[in-house]
Protein backbone atom coordinates (compact mmCIF):
# COMPACT_ATOMS: atom_id res chain seq x y z
CA UNK A 1 0.00 0.00 0.00
CA UNK A 2 1.20 3.28 -0.67
CA UNK A 3 0.00 6.88 0.70
CA UNK A 4 0.27 10.50 -0.25
CA UNK A 5 1.68 12.66 1.96
CA UNK A 6 -1.21 14.29 3.25
CA UNK A 7 -0.21 17.71 2.46
CA UNK A 8 -3.39 19.36 0.72
CA UNK A 9 -6.34 18.14 -0.92
CA UNK A 10 -5.13 19.56 -4.67
CA UNK A 11 -1.53 18.72 -3.92
CA UNK A 12 -2.10 14.92 -2.75
CA UNK A 13 -4.36 14.62 -5.69
CA UNK A 14 -1.50 15.26 -8.16
CA UNK A 15 0.98 13.00 -6.28
CA UNK A 16 -1.80 9.88 -6.29
CA UNK A 17 -1.85 10.40 -9.84
CA UNK A 18 1.72 10.51 -10.12
CA UNK A 19 2.18 7.42 -8.18
CA UNK A 20 -0.40 5.71 -10.48
CA UNK A 21 0.84 6.80 -13.86
CA UNK A 22 4.68 5.70 -12.19
CA UNK A 23 3.20 2.22 -11.18
CA UNK A 24 1.45 1.08 -14.71
CA UNK A 25 4.82 2.33 -16.39
CA UNK A 26 6.87 -0.07 -13.77
CA UNK A 27 3.96 -3.19 -14.63
CA UNK A 28 1.60 -2.97 -12.05
CA UNK A 29 -1.85 -2.60 -12.98
CA UNK A 30 -4.08 -4.07 -10.57
CA UNK A 31 -4.90 -1.53 -7.82
CA UNK A 32 -7.36 0.93 -6.60
CA UNK A 33 -7.06 4.58 -5.75
CA UNK A 34 -8.88 5.38 -2.54
CA UNK A 35 -9.06 9.18 -1.53
CA UNK A 36 -8.89 9.44 2.60
CA UNK A 37 -9.98 12.99 3.13
CA UNK A 38 -7.11 15.30 2.31
CA UNK A 39 -4.63 12.51 1.03
CA UNK A 40 -5.02 9.37 -0.99
CA UNK A 41 -4.00 5.73 -0.83
CA UNK A 42 -3.25 2.87 -3.92
CA UNK A 43 -4.16 -0.55 -2.83
CA UNK A 44 -2.28 -3.09 -5.19
CA UNK A 45 -3.31 -6.23 -5.46
CA UNK A 46 -0.89 -9.31 -5.41
CA UNK A 47 2.47 -7.43 -5.00
CA UNK A 48 4.15 -7.05 -2.00
CA UNK A 49 5.55 -3.40 -0.53
CA UNK A 50 9.50 -4.17 -2.24
CA UNK A 51 7.96 -4.85 -5.28
CA UNK A 52 5.73 -1.56 -5.57
CA UNK A 53 8.43 0.49 -4.30
CA UNK A 54 10.48 -0.62 -6.97
CA UNK A 55 7.52 -0.12 -9.43
CA UNK A 56 7.06 3.29 -8.41
CA UNK A 57 10.76 4.16 -8.70
CA UNK A 58 11.20 2.77 -12.41
CA UNK A 59 8.12 4.22 -13.00
CA UNK A 60 9.12 7.80 -12.07
CA UNK A 61 12.28 7.20 -13.80
CA UNK A 62 10.51 6.54 -16.94
CA UNK A 63 7.68 9.58 -16.85
CA UNK A 64 10.67 11.98 -16.02
CA UNK A 65 12.41 11.31 -18.37
CA UNK A 66 9.62 11.16 -21.13
CA UNK A 67 8.96 14.68 -19.73
CA UNK A 68 12.57 16.31 -19.92
CA UNK A 69 12.65 14.84 -23.54
CA UNK A 70 9.47 17.02 -24.67
CA UNK A 71 11.16 19.91 -22.62
CA UNK A 72 14.49 19.62 -24.86
CA UNK A 73 11.84 18.94 -27.91
CA UNK A 74 10.74 22.21 -26.86
CA UNK A 75 13.02 24.23 -25.53
CA UNK A 76 13.91 27.78 -26.89
CA UNK A 77 17.09 30.16 -26.80
CA UNK A 78 16.21 31.22 -23.20
CA UNK A 79 16.41 27.60 -21.70
CA UNK A 80 12.77 27.25 -21.52
CA UNK A 81 9.38 25.18 -22.81
CA UNK A 82 5.87 24.83 -23.10
CA UNK A 83 6.15 22.04 -21.33
CA UNK A 84 4.13 22.43 -18.09
CA UNK A 85 6.95 21.94 -15.08
CA UNK A 86 8.92 24.86 -17.56
CA UNK A 87 6.77 27.95 -18.05
CA UNK A 88 4.05 25.92 -19.51
CA UNK A 89 1.41 25.92 -16.42
CA UNK A 90 4.12 28.65 -14.54
CA UNK A 91 3.83 32.31 -14.95
CA UNK A 92 7.15 32.66 -13.85
CA UNK A 93 9.56 32.12 -16.19
CA UNK A 94 12.40 31.52 -13.87
CA UNK A 95 13.22 27.52 -14.99
CA UNK A 96 13.85 26.70 -11.09
CA UNK A 97 11.10 24.14 -11.62
CA UNK A 98 12.88 22.11 -14.01
CA UNK A 99 16.03 22.37 -12.28
CA UNK A 100 14.27 20.83 -9.22
CA UNK A 101 12.74 18.14 -12.21
CA UNK A 102 16.26 17.11 -13.43
CA UNK A 103 18.21 17.26 -10.34
CA UNK A 104 14.92 14.30 -8.86
CA UNK A 105 15.76 12.58 -12.27
CA UNK A 106 19.39 12.07 -11.59
CA UNK A 107 19.49 11.41 -8.19
CA UNK A 108 17.42 8.92 -8.04
CA UNK A 109 19.42 7.13 -11.15
CA UNK A 110 22.13 7.52 -8.57
CA UNK A 111 20.58 6.64 -5.71
CA UNK A 112 21.43 10.02 -3.58
CA UNK A 113 20.58 11.04 -0.57
CA UNK A 114 19.48 14.35 -1.63
CA UNK A 115 16.09 12.74 -2.24
CA UNK A 116 15.43 13.69 0.95
CA UNK A 117 15.87 17.63 0.68
CA UNK A 118 12.62 19.52 1.22
CA UNK A 119 11.33 21.65 -1.85
CA UNK A 120 8.71 24.40 -2.03
CA UNK A 121 5.51 23.67 -3.56
CA UNK A 122 4.71 26.14 -6.41
CA UNK A 123 1.14 27.71 -6.86
CA UNK A 124 0.44 25.59 -9.80
CA UNK A 125 0.47 22.51 -7.72
CA UNK A 126 -0.90 23.91 -4.46
CA UNK A 127 -3.31 27.11 -5.06
CA UNK A 128 -3.53 26.90 -1.23
CA UNK A 129 0.13 27.68 -0.22
CA UNK A 130 -0.90 31.45 -1.72
CA UNK A 131 -3.51 32.07 1.32
CA UNK A 132 -0.04 32.78 3.76
CA UNK A 133 1.72 34.81 1.34
CA UNK A 134 1.46 38.68 1.74
CA UNK A 135 1.62 41.12 -1.29
CA UNK A 136 -1.15 39.73 -3.25
CA UNK A 137 -0.56 36.19 -3.04
CA UNK A 138 3.03 36.57 -4.32
CA UNK A 139 5.10 33.30 -5.10
CA UNK A 140 8.53 35.52 -4.45
CA UNK A 141 7.59 35.95 -0.25
CA UNK A 142 8.31 32.89 1.03
CA UNK A 143 5.71 29.74 0.37
CA UNK A 144 6.33 27.89 3.36
CA UNK A 145 4.97 24.88 2.01
CA UNK A 146 7.84 22.04 1.27
CA UNK A 147 7.99 18.29 0.71
CA UNK A 148 10.27 15.99 -0.42
CA UNK A 149 12.00 15.65 -4.02
CA UNK A 150 9.97 12.14 -4.66
CA UNK A 151 6.57 13.97 -3.58
CA UNK A 152 7.56 16.81 -5.67
CA UNK A 153 8.53 15.06 -8.77
CA UNK A 154 5.22 12.55 -8.54
CA UNK A 155 3.17 15.62 -8.07
CA UNK A 156 4.42 17.32 -11.28
CA UNK A 157 3.96 13.91 -13.14
CA UNK A 158 0.68 13.44 -12.09
CA UNK A 159 0.00 17.02 -13.22
CA UNK A 160 1.40 16.95 -16.42
CA UNK A 161 -0.36 13.47 -17.70
CA UNK A 162 -3.67 14.20 -15.90
CA UNK A 163 -4.26 17.88 -15.22
CA UNK A 164 -6.28 19.95 -17.99
CA UNK A 165 -5.44 23.32 -17.63
CA UNK A 166 -5.87 26.17 -20.09
CA UNK A 167 -3.33 29.24 -20.88
CA UNK A 168 -4.40 32.19 -21.79
CA UNK A 169 -2.81 35.06 -23.18
CA UNK A 170 -3.82 38.57 -24.33
CA UNK A 171 -2.18 42.35 -25.27
CA UNK A 172 0.98 40.64 -22.41
CA UNK A 173 -1.40 39.21 -19.63
CA UNK A 174 -1.78 35.84 -19.12
CA UNK A 175 -4.05 33.18 -17.18
CA UNK A 176 -3.93 29.98 -16.52
CA UNK A 177 -7.06 28.00 -15.59
CA UNK A 178 -6.45 24.33 -13.68
CA UNK A 179 -9.04 21.93 -13.65
CA UNK A 180 -8.38 19.47 -10.94
CA UNK A 181 -10.69 16.18 -10.93
CA UNK A 182 -10.80 14.82 -8.12
CA UNK A 183 -12.59 11.83 -7.34
CA UNK A 184 -14.94 11.28 -4.15
CA UNK A 185 -14.82 7.53 -4.37
CA UNK A 186 -12.48 4.51 -5.24
CA UNK A 187 -11.01 4.36 -8.69
CA UNK A 188 -9.38 1.53 -10.60
CA UNK A 189 -5.87 1.12 -12.83
CA UNK A 190 -8.19 1.49 -15.98
CA UNK A 191 -10.39 4.42 -14.93
CA UNK A 192 -7.54 6.58 -13.88
CA UNK A 193 -5.88 6.36 -17.21
CA UNK A 194 -9.53 7.21 -18.94
CA UNK A 195 -8.84 10.59 -17.65
CA UNK A 196 -5.67 11.35 -19.03
CA UNK A 197 -7.59 12.11 -22.35
CA UNK A 198 -9.13 15.05 -21.06
CA UNK A 199 -5.71 16.23 -21.47
CA UNK A 200 -4.28 19.13 -23.80
CA UNK A 201 -0.32 18.64 -24.41
CA UNK A 202 -0.29 22.16 -25.41
CA UNK A 203 -3.34 24.48 -24.40
CA UNK A 204 -2.73 27.57 -25.47
CA UNK A 205 -5.44 30.30 -26.67
CA UNK A 206 -6.25 33.51 -27.51
CA UNK A 207 -9.61 33.83 -27.88
CA UNK A 208 -11.29 36.60 -25.91
CA UNK A 209 -13.77 34.10 -23.80
CA UNK A 210 -10.57 32.34 -22.28
CA UNK A 211 -10.48 34.88 -19.87
CA UNK A 212 -13.25 33.58 -18.09
CA UNK A 213 -12.54 29.77 -16.14
CA UNK A 214 -16.14 28.31 -16.96
CA UNK A 215 -16.39 28.98 -20.91
CA UNK A 216 -12.79 28.22 -20.94
CA UNK A 217 -13.87 24.35 -19.52
CA UNK A 218 -16.82 24.76 -21.58
CA UNK A 219 -14.58 25.13 -24.88
CA UNK A 220 -12.16 22.63 -23.75
CA UNK A 221 -14.20 19.60 -22.99
CA UNK A 222 -16.10 20.37 -26.25
CA UNK A 223 -12.70 19.53 -28.02
CA UNK A 224 -12.04 17.30 -26.06
CA UNK A 225 -14.69 14.81 -24.64
CA UNK A 226 -13.88 10.90 -25.44
CA UNK A 227 -16.51 7.83 -24.44
CA UNK A 228 -13.80 6.64 -21.59
CA UNK A 229 -13.67 10.24 -19.96
CA UNK A 230 -17.44 10.43 -19.92
CA UNK A 231 -18.31 7.02 -18.73
CA UNK A 232 -15.97 7.42 -15.54
CA UNK A 233 -16.92 11.30 -14.87
CA UNK A 234 -20.57 10.89 -15.20
CA UNK A 235 -20.50 7.15 -13.54
CA UNK A 236 -18.08 7.53 -10.72
CA UNK A 237 -18.11 10.97 -8.33
CA UNK A 238 -16.03 13.45 -8.94
CA UNK A 239 -15.45 17.38 -7.58
CA UNK A 240 -13.46 19.73 -10.01
CA UNK A 241 -11.39 21.93 -8.20
CA UNK A 242 -10.59 25.03 -10.69
CA UNK A 243 -8.24 27.90 -10.04
CA UNK A 244 -6.89 30.58 -11.87
CA UNK A 245 -3.38 31.67 -12.01
CA UNK A 246 -2.27 35.35 -13.28
CA UNK A 247 0.16 37.57 -14.03
CA UNK A 248 1.05 40.38 -11.55
CA UNK A 249 4.10 42.44 -12.47
CA UNK A 250 6.55 38.94 -12.18
CA UNK A 251 4.59 36.69 -9.99
CA UNK A 252 2.13 34.41 -10.18
CA UNK A 253 -1.20 34.62 -7.91
CA UNK A 254 -4.19 32.92 -7.70
CA UNK A 255 -6.87 34.94 -8.44
CA UNK A 256 -9.88 32.10 -8.75
CA UNK A 257 -11.42 29.27 -6.94
CA UNK A 258 -14.24 27.14 -7.33
CA UNK A 259 -15.87 23.93 -7.22
CA UNK A 260 -17.95 22.55 -10.35
CA UNK A 261 -19.53 19.41 -11.24
CA UNK A 262 -17.65 18.10 -13.92
CA UNK A 263 -19.83 15.18 -14.61
CA UNK A 264 -22.67 16.96 -15.38
CA UNK A 265 -21.19 18.89 -18.13
CA UNK A 266 -19.81 15.84 -19.64
CA UNK A 267 -23.14 14.50 -20.12
CA UNK A 268 -24.61 17.86 -21.34
CA UNK A 269 -21.98 17.95 -24.04
CA UNK A 270 -22.34 14.08 -24.25
CA UNK A 271 -26.25 14.62 -25.35
CA UNK A 272 -25.41 17.55 -27.45
CA UNK A 273 -22.50 15.27 -29.69
CA UNK A 274 -25.42 12.19 -29.40
CA UNK A 275 -27.15 14.19 -32.25
CA UNK A 276 -24.36 15.49 -33.92
CA UNK A 277 -20.89 16.05 -33.34
CA UNK A 278 -20.39 18.48 -35.84
CA UNK A 279 -22.98 20.80 -35.66
CA UNK A 280 -22.94 20.38 -31.19
CA UNK A 281 -18.70 21.85 -31.20
CA UNK A 282 -19.90 24.25 -33.92
CA UNK A 283 -22.59 25.71 -31.62
CA UNK A 284 -20.24 26.15 -29.24
CA UNK A 285 -17.43 27.76 -30.50
CA UNK A 286 -20.00 30.42 -32.29
CA UNK A 287 -21.77 31.20 -29.41
CA UNK A 288 -18.72 31.67 -27.07
CA UNK A 289 -17.04 33.54 -29.81
CA UNK A 290 -20.31 35.66 -30.28
CA UNK A 291 -21.61 36.13 -26.64
CA UNK A 292 -20.28 35.28 -23.62
CA UNK A 293 -22.93 35.92 -21.45
CA UNK A 294 -24.94 32.98 -23.36
CA UNK A 295 -21.89 30.20 -22.84
CA UNK A 296 -22.01 31.20 -19.42
CA UNK A 297 -26.12 30.77 -19.47
CA UNK A 298 -25.29 27.50 -20.62
CA UNK A 299 -22.29 26.47 -18.12
CA UNK A 300 -25.08 27.42 -15.36
CA UNK A 301 -27.78 26.02 -16.15
CA UNK A 302 -25.89 22.54 -16.28
CA UNK A 303 -24.19 23.21 -13.32
CA UNK A 304 -27.28 23.95 -11.47
CA UNK A 305 -29.91 22.23 -13.13
CA UNK A 306 -31.24 25.64 -14.03
CA UNK A 307 -34.38 24.99 -17.19
CA UNK A 308 -34.69 28.38 -17.48
CA UNK A 309 -31.52 29.08 -18.03
CA UNK A 310 -31.28 27.18 -21.49
CA UNK A 311 -34.22 29.23 -22.71
CA UNK A 312 -32.43 32.40 -21.41
CA UNK A 313 -29.24 31.07 -23.23
CA UNK A 314 -30.61 30.46 -26.66
CA UNK A 315 -32.65 33.66 -26.88
CA UNK A 316 -29.55 35.41 -26.20
CA UNK A 317 -27.73 33.39 -29.22
CA UNK A 318 -30.37 33.79 -31.25
CA UNK A 319 -30.34 37.69 -30.61
CA UNK A 320 -27.26 37.35 -31.20
CA UNK A 321 -27.00 36.06 -34.38
CA UNK A 322 -25.86 32.69 -33.62
CA UNK A 323 -27.46 29.74 -35.35
CA UNK A 324 -28.31 27.75 -32.98
CA UNK A 325 -29.06 23.99 -35.30
CA UNK A 326 -31.96 21.65 -34.88
CA UNK A 327 -30.16 18.80 -33.57
CA UNK A 328 -28.66 21.21 -30.91
CA UNK A 329 -32.23 22.21 -29.96
CA UNK A 330 -33.14 18.51 -29.60
CA UNK A 331 -29.73 17.89 -27.61
CA UNK A 332 -30.51 20.69 -25.33
CA UNK A 333 -34.20 19.16 -24.79
CA UNK A 334 -33.55 16.01 -24.04
CA UNK A 335 -31.26 16.87 -21.07
CA UNK A 336 -33.62 19.31 -20.20
CA UNK A 337 -36.37 15.87 -20.33
CA UNK A 338 -33.68 13.67 -18.44
CA UNK A 339 -33.16 16.45 -15.51
CA UNK A 340 -37.05 16.16 -14.84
Amino acid sequence: MLETPGVDEIFDLYVAYGMVECLVRGGVEDFELIPLGNKYKIVAKEENRDEIENALKNGLIDALEEMLALHQALMDSSGSSEADFSRGANIDTDPHYLRKIEKTFENIINNKKELEEYKTIPLPLMPFAGRFLPRHFSVKSGNPFKVDRINYSLAWVGFHFYTPYIKYTKEGKTSIHIYALIPLESLNALEILALKDLKEKLPHYSENFMSNSKLALLYHLAHTETLGALEVLTKKSFSLKAYTLNKEKNNQAVRYFDTQNIGKLMKFLWMLKRKSVYHAIKFIDDLLRVDSEAGLSFVDAVLFDEVDGFYKALRIAKRSGVNVPRKVVEGIQEYINVLG
